[in-house]
């Protein structure tokens, strides 16, 4: 154990200069200032992370069904709009209705699915900030209380891919107009919380990636809404006069 005033091995009892971190008659390591028990930083241990590449195919698992629904309502949109009729219409939408079934049924199988993989730890992690991956037994650091905007506009793939399961309220009806409020202010925490970081400085970093995308896809459900609503208001005006 280092001191205050002096130095000792604490495996050959060999004395040595202030600081130094490893013994030079034996080679054991000593536990220098960057390992003091208040040190954020730890490599004692087995600690694992959910790997990328697991992160990633669990992301996977919730876009493409979605997506491949949203496909589905937008050709039947467009084929509403064309007014089209006879066989080839009726089979038309019979088989767009069976697409849309599959897409539902994909959407609840990519649920347990993305969380299987997203909850896979295969990434092994030797230096972390001890603070974070821990749970509730986390230590929050109170330089990341913001606002997260990858979490608060793209709540559940931000979520599947940090195995922030609480995303998931998305899907309730009515509680998922707010949900998006508490995912901005809770994201940063929450994310933390479920996996280990090297440092703060790299928590920041990879949450700013994901603010681009958070902004585009917050605001833009606000402005086609408006567009909509102010094309509605000027297509009545118009059918009025």
């Amino acid at each position: 154990m280092i001191h205050e005033k002096n130095m000792q091995c604490p495996k050959c009892k060999s004395d040595l200069p202030k600081g130094q971190q490893t013994c030079f008659v034996c080679g054991h390591k000593l536990k220098g200032e960057s390992e003091k028990k208040d040190n954020i930083t730890t490599s004692s241990g087995k600690h694992f992370n959910v790997s990328q590449k697991n992160r990633l195919i669990a992301v996977l698992w919730m876009i493409l069904p979605i997506a491949f629904l949203l496909l589905v309502l937008i050709v039947y949109g467009i084929v509403a709009s064309i007014g089209m009729s006879g066989d080839f219409a009726r089979g038309l939408n019979m088989t767009l209705a069976i697409f849309g079934i599959i897409g539902v049924l994909s959407i609840i199988v990519s649920i347990p699915m993305a969380i299987i993989f997203g909850s896979r730890r295969k990434e092994p992690v030797s230096q972390f900030d001890a603070r974070s991956g821990r749970g509730e037994d986390s230590v929050f650091p109170s330089e990341l209380k913001k606002w997260n905007w990858g979490a608060a506009g793209l709540p559940l793939i931000w979520g599947v891919y940090h195995s922030v399961w609480w995303c998931f309220i998305v899907f309730i009806p009515y509680v998922n107009w707010i949900w998006w409020i508490i995912m901005g202010l809770e994201g940063n925490k929450w994310a933390w919380e479920k996996r280990y970081w090297k440092s703060v400085e790299e928590f920041k970093a990879a949450q700013k990636k994901w603010m681009p995308w958070g902004i585009v896809f917050l605001f833009l459900p606000i402005v086609l809404s408006a567009f909509i609503f102010i094309y509605g208001i000027i297509a009545t005006m118009r059918g009025s006069l």
